[in-house]
């Protein structure tokens, strides 16, 4: 009888670590922002939501302790089956009756006389149910295994009826989004009367492994978090806000309709100008000499007066011709400083005139082509003409 107790104890007591740290392992996607598992609060369903009923087969035994002096009754195996109902009050907590049948075996030795006995065992109980999966981990309705401890209690009637109180452990094992495999543990205590004994306490425990469906919406859902200093909005400024939504559609389509207006009018003057630039015969080149802005010695910027020269050049020759292409060649002396320095200085002249090209006066950057010679190359017999940009059609 010891040994029968013990080895159900130990099994429960097993099946909690191993489930528990299943759960743990589970726990990866049901998560927050900040890593943090979330746990509710839900919201709360319909009365014909998260119902489930349960058929299961098993084994049943029983232990007997504090028997008269002299007698001792052997603990046999007997067969179990089940039939529960029950609804699932929250993620966590559950509400189930049912029904267990067949019956429990066993050997009463009395003054060294045994007898062999098989009883019926029909037990009516009601059970609240913990999910601790849920509790600590958070809802999860794709989680593989739930386990949920539960309190027992009802009437058993064997050889005579008694008042009883358990304890029990119900896993179950998602197989599909309504079906679940579930292993049911259960430990409960009656007088020893009950299979027919004069004194004595009995402890009946079950083991039985079953099916359990879900009826109606089997799922939950968080409640909505307001943030914190979200203030919600009165009737009156829903009421302010449709209106001013209801403004503002009527300007949106009347300033549509102008849109429209002005596309259209816009597609005339596009025309127009086409027809303009087909009766305006551009000459491809203007016949003049190249333009040449030029630099004191070791600057890389112009003075007013060069500047003046570049605006002339920009108007009177790129602008009259938009769509001719501009050599821009940058030149240094070489009687003043060294080949690097006059290659650099250069490069920085004819970056700097491109750039104000660009930037002050819009020319497209894909019309001009840059260059930069240094000293190498002479465009002036004169020392000083020599620190100069040059602007010329690209050929």
């Amino acid at each position: 009888m010891k040994t029968t107790k013990f080895f159900f104890c130990g099994l429960m007591t097993v099946a909690m670590l191993a489930v528990s740290s299943v759960v743990s392992a589970q726990e990866k996607s049901n998560k927050d922002a900040e890593g943090r598992t979330v746990r509710g609060p839900y919201e709360t369903n319909s009365f014909g939501s998260n119902w489930f009923i349960g058929v299961a087969g098993g084994i049943n035994t029983v232990a007997t302790f504090k028997l008269p002096a002299g007698m001792t009754n052997k603990a046999g195996v007997g067969g179990a089956v089940e039939l529960t109902v029950g609804k699932w009050v929250t993620p966590c907590v559950g509400l189930r009756l049912g029904y267990q049948g067949i019956g429990l075996n066993g050997k009463l030795i009395n003054a060294g006389v045994s007898e062999s006995y098989k009883r019926p065992y029909h037990y009516a109980h009601a059970e609240v149910l913990w999910n601790v999966s849920n509790a600590i981990g958070g809802y999860r309705d794709d989680r593989f295994w739930n386990f949920s401890p539960y309190l027992t209690t009802g009437y058993v009637y064997s050889k005579a009826s008694n008042y009883v109180l358990g304890v029990g452990l119900l896993n179950s094992l998602r197989l599909t989004d309504r079906l679940d495999l579930t292993i049911d543990l259960r430990g409960v205590t009656s007088k020893a009367q009950m299979l027919g004994l004069p004194s004595g306490r009995n402890l009946v425990f079950s083991a039985l492994v079953g099916l359990s469906v879900d009826l109606g919406k089997n799922k939950w859902k968080r409640v909505t978090q307001i943030p914190e200093g979200y203030a919600p909005y009165s009737t009156a400024m829903v009421d302010e806000l449709k209106s001013k939504n209801a403004q503002y559609a009527k300007e949106n389509d009347q300033l549509g309709r102008e849109v429209a207006s002005l596309k259209k009018e816009n597609g005339a003057l596009r025309s127009e100008n086409d027809a303009l630039k087909k009766a305006v015969k551009t000459p491809k080149k203007l016949t003049v000499t190249s333009g040449a802005v030029f630099f004191k010695i070791g600057e890389t910027t112009l003075s007013s007066a060069d500047l003046y020269q570049l605006d002339f050049y920009v108007k009177n020759v790129i602008e009259q011709d938009p769509e001719a292409k501009f050599l821009l060649t940058g030149y240094a002396d070489k009687n003043t400083g060294g080949k690097k320095r006059n290659q650099y200085l250069s490069e920085k002249r004819v970056e700097y005139v491109s750039n104000l090209l660009r930037t002050k006066y819009n020319v497209d950057a894909n019309r001009i082509i840059v260059k930069a010679v240094g000293s190498e190359a002479a465009f002036s017999d004169k020392v000083e003409l020599n620190r100069c940009v040059v602007l010329e059609y690209a050929e």
